[in-house]
């Protein structure tokens, strides 16, 4: 029996994952909006929690950053101007267990 198959049988609960649709991207000029990224979450036991924060790169305003769709804003952004980072959302399932994904973003002037 694999681990994974042990814990389930132990626990009847699945282990906690999450993924993302990203990187999401942006293209304007002004103040620039994300498509949102999309988190989806496996196993654990509902209802679900998210907090998205920054993780590297520049610097972005998050928006809906404690639901699964998170996006980002960038504002003062120039023809060429070029913005990517890097925001890490953690979930968390009614069980206090937690699980993080990592979305990508780019914004860019045009």
């Amino acid at each position: 029996m694999s681990i994974l198959a042990a814990f389930i049988a132990a626990s009847g609960v699945a282990p906690l994952t999450a993924t993302n649709n990203g990187p999401v991207d942006g293209l304007g000029l002004g103040t620039v909006d994300t498509a949102a990224a999309t988190v989806t979450v496996t196993g654990g036991t509902p209802t679900y929690s998210y907090n998205a924060a920054y993780l590297s790169g520049d610097t972005v305003t998050i928006l809906n950053g404690t639901t699964a769709t998170p996006s980002f804003r960038r504002t003062g952004v120039i023809a060429l101007d070029f913005f990517t980072g890097t925001v890490r959302v953690t979930v968390t399932d009614a069980a206090s267990r937690t699980t993080t994904t990592d979305v990508t973003w780019t914004i860019t002037g045009g």
